[in-house]
């Protein structure tokens, strides 16, 4: 018998990582490289609908994302909740910023730096307070848009729960309603105005906050149920192995909706489809692939590989080829691989560092 390789070795994993979904973390950046690894390839034959599908549903990577970050701090907060009877908000905000800002404003800083470089580009002050999001056009990293609704939930998140806690109607139904704000916010936006934002360039409302945190709001719902033990957890589990391989088909024929269909339709069946394979890969035995090491290094490294593959790209594309299109064969894997060279050191570097600090001085609570 011949040696497993090691990046398929299983790897022991920390208590608090869960290796499913640290397969589903993987699987999202990955799709989110692919999105932006595509167009920047000559075809070979044959290849030229797998690029383009690649393109148009690597983009919904970031919508896992999403439900998962959804997932994880609904996680937390009813965690919390649940053994204090209450959240202490600033220390939650402080955890969660000191895990999320320093990776991104250092991101920030030298992607700033680098179109400052190439185009002259001036600074923007709204990517200090997280609002360049609502910019029609987002000037430059642009995959910085995600982030801001991250962080806008995150901020509003424990605030909008304290009301509906105050409420004493049932959870369930309350956290259920969040889920369609979005959803509904988004067909009274113009169709005319959906058509102009894909065909024109990436920004608002495509970016929206309040027309794309039905995902965070979708992971936040399976926490709930989950944390509190609900009725529906074991229903849903259930259910929602039955249900992943019919909403995968529908999500595969998303790229051949026109632009309407998808930001009406679209994104909410992507949410649905990431909030089924998460409840679905969160009550399962971890899957062989998920215990790879490769898997685990690829979600754990996910968020810094986020912040810099754009800029790689953008780097090996413009300044170091200047050619219009690169050889698939052998510049795909070159660039996949700088991509992961940047996770690590950003992870090393940055996140790690900035994690042993906020568990110094800002512990969990006991």
């Amino acid at each position: 018998m011949g040696r497993e390789h090691p990046a398929s070795v299983p790897v022991t994993r920390p208590v608090s990582r869960d290796a499913n979904t640290d397969l589903m973390r993987a699987t999202g950046i990955t799709l989110v490289l692919l999105h932006h690894l595509a167009p920047v390839f000559e075809p070979l034959p044959g290849t030229s609908m797998i690029l383009l599908w690649m393109d148009r549903l690597g983009l919904y990577g970031v919508d896992m994302f999403f439900v998962l970050s959804g997932w994880l701090i609904g996680g937390l907060y009813w965690k919390e909740r649940s053994r204090t009877q209450n959240v202490d908000m600033p220390r939650f905000w402080i955890r969660r910023w000191f895990r999320t800002l320093p990776p991104y404003f250092a991101a920030m800083i030298v992607f700033y730096a680098a179109v400052h470089f190439l185009d002259g580009a001036p600074f923007d002050w709204r990517y200090l307070f997280f609002l360049q999001n609502y910019d029609p056009r987002i000037p430059w990293f642009a995959a910085s848009w995600s982030l801001c609704i991250e962080e806008h939930f995150y901020l509003g998140l424990p605030l909008v729960l304290l009301l509906l806690i105050r409420t004493r109607l049932p959870m369930i139904w309350l956290l259920l309603a969040l889920t369609l704000i979005s959803p509904l916010l988004r067909l009274t936006v113009d169709a005319d105005v959906v058509t102009a934002a894909y065909d024109g360039t990436f920004g608002a409302p495509r970016t929206s906050t309040h027309l794309r945190f039905d995902g965070l709001a979708i992971g936040v719902l399976l926490a709930y149920l989950h944390r509190s033990g609900h009725a529906a957890w074991p229903i849903l589990s259930r259910l929602s192995k039955i249900l992943i391989w019919p909403l995968l088909a529908a999500v595969l024929t998303i790229p051949t909706w026109n632009s309407v269909a998808t930001f009406y339709l679209g994104y909410a069946l992507v949410n649905v489809f990431c909030g089924c394979m998460l409840l679905a890969l969160a009550t399962s035995a971890p899957l062989a692939v998920a215990r790879w090491r490769l898997t685990y290094w690829v979600a754990l490294w996910s968020y810094s590989i986020y912040l810099s593959h754009t800029m790689i790209i953008r780097g090996y594309v413009e300044v170091l080829t200047d050619r219009p299109a690169l050889w698939l064969p052998t510049e795909a894997p070159l660039l996949i691989a700088l991509c992961l060279v940047a996770g690590f050191f950003g992870y090393i570097l940055i996140e790690r560092p900035s994690m042993v600090l906020r568990d110094r001085y800002f512990p969990k609570h006991a």
